[in-house]
C-alpha cells in the first residue's frame, strides 16, 4: 500500500553507496523520515535538488513499522529556489531547518501550525530586507507555540502579527539585538532539554 502525503524537506544525509535518509515535516506537523533508494545515483527517480532541505514536495511512499518508510517517488510543491541566491537568507533558512528538525518529533502530529510557520518563514525568508525582524518574530512564535515563551520575551504586537508584518515591526536597534540575544539563548536552553 502506497501513501501519498506532502512535506518540507528538513534534513537529507548518505546512507550507503546510493542510498539517502530524508527527514521531512508533513502538513500535520509530524517529522517522518524516509530511505529514497538509489536516490544518489538516480538521475531520473529524484533529480534536480527534489529531496534537498527547503523543498516542499508532495510523495509516495511505502510505510514500515520497522525501520524507515521506503520512498517510491517525489514531485516539487514549491522548491523555495530564492533562498540560493543570497548566502545571508540561505543561511537564515537553514536556521528555520534546524529549530524546526530538533522542535518536531518523528511520527508524532505536532500541529499543523508548526507546518506553516515553516512554510511562511521559508517563503518569506527568500525576499526580506529584514532578517533580524524576520528572525525575531521566527522566534517568538515557535517558542509560544511549544509553550515556553517567557512573558517579558513576549511583544503583544509580535504575537498578534502575522510572520508577514516583520517588515513593519519597528523596534530601537539596541533593544533589538537585546531581544534577539534573550531570544537566542532562550530557544537553545529550550532545544538543550
Amino acid at each position: 500500500m502506497l501513501i501519498r502525503d506532502r512535506v518540507i524537506i528538513l534534513k537529507n544525509q548518505p546512507f550507503s553507496e546510493s542510498d539517502l535518509i530524508v527527514r521531512g515535516l508533513n502538513t500535520k506537523g509530524c517529522q517522518i523520515s524516509f530511505i529514497a533508494k538509489g536516490a544518489l545515483k538516480s538521475k531520473k527517480r529524484f533529480s534536480g535538488g527534489i529531496l534537498d532541505p527547503a523543498s516542499y514536495i508532495g510523495l509516495e511512499y511505502r510505510p514500515s513499522k520497522k525501520s524507515l518508510h521506503i520512498l517510491q517517488q517525489a514531485w516539487f510543491l514549491k522548491d523555495f529556489s530564492g533562498l540560493r541566491k543570497d548566502y545571508s537568507h540561505l543561511n537564515l533558512a537553514l536556521y528555520f531547518l534546524k529549530v524546526i528538525n530538533e522542535v518536531s518529533q518523528e511520527g508524532t502530529e505536532d500541529s499543523e501550525e508548526l507546518f506553516h510557520l515553516l512554510g511562511n518563514a521559508l517563503t518569506l525568508v527568500q525576499s526580506s530586507s529584514s532578517l533580524d525582524s524576520l528572525k525575531l518574530f521566527f522566534q517568538v512564535k515557535i517558542l509560544f507555540l511549544q509553550g515556553v515563551l517567557p512573558k517579558e520575551l513576549a511583544p503583544p504586537k509580535i504575537l498578534k502579527s502575522t510572520l508577514k508584518e516583520h517588515k513593519d515591526f519597528k523596534i530601537d536597534e539596541g533593544e533589538r539585538k537585546i531581544l534577539l540575544n534573550k531570544l537566542d539563548q532562550t530557544l537553545k536552553l529550550y532545544l538543550a532539554r
